[in-house]
């Protein structure tokens, strides 16, 4: 999974501690669902930046 988000494992560790990313556990093991990976790339993907208006 952190191979490929491209991300250290630690930081799938800690998002998934705080629940701020879509996963599904089973007993204690963390499990990704094509879904959950989808919308982790939609969560995370860098966004173009806002063009300021000059006024």
């Amino acid at each position: 999974m952190a191979a490929k988000l491209q991300v250290p494992v630690s930081w799938v560790q800690e998002k998934v501690s705080a629940r701020l990313v879509p996963h599904h556990r089973v007993g204690r093991h963390v499990r990704f669902t094509r879904a959950d990976l989808e919308a982790l790339e939609r969560l995370y993907q860098e966004k173009p930046a806002a063009r300021q208006r000059r006024g």
